[in-house]
């Protein structure tokens, strides 16, 4: 199983929208608590917590992915807590161990994340080592504008001869634009963190 060992248990890491949560089952298993004392939890005190904030319910059509695969939600749907919403529910758990899970959880469970990923500047394309990736975005950019200037003439409509003119213009720019997009994928640009 690839995931984390809390409070002497394997806890599979989960992700949903980008952030990590947690079921009502890990939280009763990793605090040793009696199956379905987090779910009472949760909705003993449902009024407190925010969809999208500290809880997202999840249907069955919904993905949650793990480290190595997409988890199957049931039909029934699934609640997953976020951070706070972990941090908002535990409150009420007061022992000794409840406060030693938590510290776990936080530090190696759901802030892990936010370190291995944050990068200490910006990766950037804008180089001179990347000319050939720098040039196919300024001839997209010239294109762009020139489709621009094109579609604000049509939206003048001035007469029949003037509009087709601008029509057929705006053919050959869109053909011109699609190969400049197609250059602009093939290049492989350098990244550079800055």
């Amino acid at each position: 199983m690839t995931g984390i060992r809390i409070n002497q248990h394997d806890m599979e890491i989960k992700e949903y929208n980008g952030q990590r949560v947690i079921t009502f089952k890990d939280v009763d298993m990793v605090h040793e608590r009696p199956e379905g004392t987090a779910n009472k939890r949760f909705y003993d005190n449902k009024k407190h917590f925010i969809e999208g904030e500290d809880f997202y319910k999840l249907s069955h059509f919904d993905s949650l992915i793990s480290e190595k695969r997409v988890l199957k939600i049931p039909h029934r749907g699934l609640i997953v807590l976020t951070e706070s919403g972990y941090l908002m529910l535990v409150k009420s758990f007061t022992d000794n161990l409840a406060w030693e899970v938590q510290r776990q959880l936080v530090k190696s469970y759901f802030r892990v994340k936010e370190i291995e990923t944050k990068p200490k500047g910006r990766l950037v394309v804008d180089i001179p080592e990347n000319a050939e990736a720098q040039l196919a975005i300024t001839d997209m950019k010239a294109c762009l504008s020139a489709i621009d200037v094109s579609l604000n003439l049509i939206n003048r409509y001035q007469s029949e001869e003037t509009y087709k003119h601008i029509r057929y213009t705006l053919e050959h720019m869109t053909l011109e634009l699609r190969r400049k997009t197609m250059d602009l994928i093939e290049v492989q640009p350098k990244l550079v963190q800055k």
